[in-house]
């Protein structure tokens, strides 16, 4: 028999007894968390929540000011050039082809 099956069985056992104990005696066990476990855990999720968003925003900020500062002004010019040249091409097409005529 393999551990792995052995522990597996060890427990099943172990719980069957509890629930016997528990019947003949008539008692659960008590509660073993203290009150408020439930609070004192969402209020720690709140704040681990309220942490990422202000790191986001710290982040996004950063990203916008270094896109302002190092990426704009050398992409700007890649991004209006095509834009320029394909509104060249389209007038000069649009002048060529006999049925197009104006806008």
């Amino acid at each position: 028999m393999s551990k792995t099956w052995a522990v597996f069985t060890l427990i099943v056992v172990l719980q069957g007894c509890q629930l016997m104990v528990f019947a003949t005696v008539g008692t659960a066990p008590a509660d073993t968390e203290p009150p408020g476990i439930i609070q004192r855990a969402r209020d720690a999720y709140r704040s681990a929540v309220e942490r990422a968003k202000g790191a986001g925003e710290l982040l996004r900020g950063f990203a916008e000011m270094y896109y302002e500062d190092h990426l704009k002004g050398t992409m700007e010019p890649y991004l209006v050039w095509p834009t320029l040249n394909y509104t060249s091409v389209w007038d000069r097409l649009k002048a060529r082809l006999p049925w197009s005529g104006s806008d």
